[in-house]
Parts: structure tokens; C-alpha cells; sequence
């Protein structure tokens, strides 16, 4: 799914205007779609790693354009859109001839995998197929919607690239709390126990990656427990933020005691809100709500978007990078900051049309901010550069 491919149209007329199109299925039938017309070169050819298109779904050169400027659309989906959804149409249309081909994107290509339902853990552990030795290992934690569904996705890719990675879910799984609060921060220490016993883990190297509360819980993880090598928060907050929907209680306790965190007065959730966490970095003084950083035993790489639409998570980030070099962080710290990014920074070639959404916990209209292509900018560049942190930090 992470991979790029080189999409060409050959043995067109010069001058000749060329249509592409891509489609596939989507959630409760809706399906994606996604369209961009070219005018062929000198050589009849059409390329997507070198031509722009002149009118479409995007602009400018992206070899994957089609693939993450695809729009939702609510069903029936047209009826040559495959069943399976991860396959999806490309369909070219030239001077009334037309062409399709297929393209199946999968997430776990020579991936092992199953499903982790002991020592009270939830999740699913992902190994390359064909490792002969022990992995560097990853722990990988999604956000607010629980779950297992993000982190899968993205422990997969990773095994696809060498790491045994485990994605585990800490609420919204199967005989878990449908609700962000009281989360132990043991039961991570639990889940790094459990990967030290596995013959694909390779001792001593594990790493988390989390993404929005999972960044802010990365980062906290990796604050409390030193066996965490390095750490990747994608768009986190170094303020501790409340559980969810209810913004009254902990997200997060500590050998019992919850462990302090920005509460809204109103009583309203503060999970979401870009304004409340603006108000709390003006106020300069939130010290007793960060998390301590500085602690962690490893590199660091913050990813962030400059246009986070559902909080401010450059600035945030800006704030743990202040901290830790001022505590003189004696490890690797990389922040990189996209400027027409918003949340939903992740693994390329996905769809980063869908700016505003419906929250599934709580029913909020969010809009995640940044642009589709800023967003997808920033996906495609922090994701090489993530896995080469990754190997920096956790091969030996």
C-alpha cells in the first residue's frame, strides 16, 4: 500500500487529450473516486511521474495522484468497481477507446500476522514472512477511535519493511472500555513484557509509534518505560490531554493515580478542540501538564502538520522539542513539520480528501485542516524518513 508505482499511458496520438480514472469500494457502499486528463507529449505517452495533468482531481506532478486524491462518494458505486476493496479500477479514455487494468494494494504482502488475545493484551502482531532472526520491534498505537484498525494498518507496512511490530489496542477492542479513560499505563509496560518473550523480537530493540492521542501516549510510554529505544509520534501533544468523550476524567493513570492532564471548565470534551490547546500553549505556564519528555531513553521523531485542523500539533511538538533541549536530550530529535499538512498525516497513497469527518466515539464534526495535497506531501516524505529512523535507531 506504502509502495509508488509508475503509471504510463503508451502509443497515443501527440497532442492527444487522455483521461484517466480511478476508482474503488468503499465503507457501506460508497466507493472512491478519483480523475485527471493529460495531453500526451511528442512520443504519444502519458507519465504520471513527469507530466502534470491539465484539469482533474490534482495539479501539478504526483506519480500517485490518482491515488490520494480520491474523493468519497456515497454509493451505488459504478459497475465495474471491483467487490474487493482493496482493489481498485484505473481506466484510461483516449479519442473514444477506452482501457482498464486492475491494482491490488494490500497492506501485508510476505506479512505473518495474528491476533494477540493474552496476558490481558488486545492486538494483532505482525512479522515478516520469511525473517530468518529476531526483528527490531515496534509497538504501534492508534488514537481516539480505538481499536485496532489504524495501528493493523500501519504495524503491517512496517513488518513489510522488515520490523516485527505489534499493533495493540487499549480501549474500543474486544472486552475493552468503549471509552478513553483510565487507561494503566501497565498495560503498555505489559505489552513490551510480552514482546521480549517473542522469538521474532530482537532483545533490546523495541520502539513505539503512535498517531494523534497514540503520539501523545507514545511519548508517554516512552517517558515511563526505558525499554522503549525510540520513539515516532505522529501530530501528538506533549500536553497530557483528558479521556474521551469525557473530558473530565483521566485518559491516563500511573500506579493507580491518574496522571495529571488539561481539563476544560466548561465540562465539554477538550480532546478536540484547536482553541483550547491554543489557550493553553499562550499561556506559556503548563508544565505540570507536559509530559516529561525528557525521560525518554531513545531518538525521537515528532511528525506534525503546520495546518493540523484539530489541534495545534506543530506547535505542540515545537513545545516537546524546546523541552528536551533544554534538559540537553542526549539523543537523536528530529521534528518535521509540513506546512499545509493537517491530522491525518500517515502511510502514502491513501486518500487525504476527507477533511471534515464525523468523530465515531463522540459524534463530533471535525475538520482535520491542511490541504489534500499538503497532506499528502507530507505523508509521502515523513514515511521514507520515519522508516529510516526506525532502522537508524532500532538496527544493530
Amino acid at each position: 500500500m506504502d509502495r509508488e508505482l509508475a503509471v504510463r499511458v503508451l502509443g497515443v496520438r501527440p497532442g492527444e487529450r487522455v483521461e484517466l480514472s480511478l476508482r474503488n469500494l468503499g465503507a457501506n457502499g460508497s466507493f472512491f473516486a478519483a480523475s485527471a486528463t493529460f495531453v500526451a507529449d511528442r512520443d504519444g505517452t502519458v507519465d504520471l511521474t513527469s507530466h502534470a495533468p491539465v484539469e482533474g482531481s490534482y495539479r501539478n506532478v504526483h506519480p500517485m495522484g490518482l491515488f490520494w486524491s480520491r474523493v468519497q462518494h456515497a454509493g451505488p458505486p459504478p459497475a465495474n468497481v471491483p467487490e474487493d476493496p482493496l482493489t481498485a479500477i484505473l481506466t484510461v479514455s483516449a479519442a473514444g477507446r477506452e482501457l482498464a487494468h486492475t491494482i491490488r494494494r494490500v497492506y501485508r504482502e510476505d506479512v505473518t500476522s495474528r491476533i494477540v488475545q493474552e496476558d490481558g493484551l488486545v492486538g494483532r502482531f505482525c512479522t515478516p514472512a520469511h525473517a530468518a532472526e529476531p526483528r527490531p520491534t515496534v509497538l504501534v498505537v492508534g488514537g481516539s477511535v480505538g481499536g485496532l484498525t489504524w495501528s493493523a494498518q500501519v504495524a503491517a507496512l512496517l513488518a513489510c519493511h522488515g520490523f516485527s511490530s505489534l499493533a495493540l489496542s487499549y480501549f474500543g477492542g474486544e472486552g475493552q472500555s468503549s471509552e478513553l479513560k483510565h487507561i494503566p499505563l501497565e498495560y503498555f509496560g505489559g505489552a513490551i513484557d510480552w514482546l521480549r518473550k517473542q522469538a521474532e523480537v530482537q532483545s533490546g530493540q523495541i520502539g513505539m509509534l503512535g498517531c494523534s492521542r497514540g503520539g501523545e501516549l507514545a511519548l508517554l510510554v516512552g517517558a515511563h518505560y526505558p525499554a522503549v529505544r525510540a520513539v515516532v509520534a505522529y501530530v501528538p501533544s506533549v500536553i497530557v490531554g483528558s479521556g474521551y468523550p469525557d473530558g473530565q476524567s483521566p485518559a491516563w493513570t500511573w500506579q493507580d493515580r491518574e496522571v495529571p492532564f488539561a481539563r476544560e471548565n466548561s465540562g465539554t470534551s477538550a480532546l478536540t478542540t484547536h482553541s483550547f490547546y491554543s489557550q493553553l500553549l499562550q499561556r506559556g505556564s503548563v508544565g505540570d501538564l507536559c509530559i516529561e519528555v525528557e525521560r525518554i531513553a531513545g531518538p525521537v521523531m515528532l511528525i506534525s502538520g503546520r495546518a493540523d485542523g484539530v489541534r495545534p500539533s506543530a506547535e505542540l511538538a515545537d513545545l516537546a522539542v524546546k523541552r528536551m533541549r533544554s534538559a540537553g536530550f542526549p539523543h537523536q530529535l528530529e521534528h518535521l513539520s509540513y506546512e499545509d499538512a493537517g491530522h491525518d498525516i500517515a502511510w502514502p497513497n491513501a486518500p487525504t480528501t476527507m477533511n471534515r469527518f464525523q468523530h465515531p466515539i463522540s459524534g463530533e464534526e471535525l475538520d482535520a485542516g491542511g490541504t489534500a495535497e499538503g497532506t499528502a506531501y507530507a505523508s509521502r516524505d515523513s514515511w521514507s524518513r520515519m522508516l529510516e529512523f526506525l532502522r537508524s535507531a532500532l538496527v544493530t
